[in-house]
């Protein structure tokens, strides 16, 4: 079967068009639960950081997104604080990787 790391590097590529297989260019995350008061079930987190050439070099992504975009973290701030960012995961995500850098 298919490792975890795999599966979030197949997924980065279909929702980024970015395909990266080297899965040690990961870097676990702590995991999130989304429900705590429904499930114990933990969402495995995982951090890839890309290079410009690689995000400019992009090949088309799938439906289920709507698209990408390359923010700096003044940019991802100013958008949570506006409502443009709203959702509590991804949020979450983003607090997550700005505490680890």
């Amino acid at each position: 079967g298919e490792t975890l790391e795999a599966a979030a590097l197949r997924e980065f590529g279909e929702e980024t068009g970015i395909n990266i297989s080297d899965t040690n260019r990961l870097t676990t995350l702590r995991p999130l639960n989304t429900i705590p008061s429904r499930t114990a079930q933990m969402l495995k987190i995982y951090q890839v950081d890309i290079t410009i050439d690689e995000y400019e070099t992009r090949n088309s992504h799938d439906s289920e997104v709507a698209g990408t975009l390359l923010l700096n973290y003044d940019e991802v701030i100013q958008k949570i604080q506006s409502g443009e960012i709203f959702v509590a995961t991804t949020i979450a995500v983003c607090l997550q990787h700005v505490i680890n850098s």
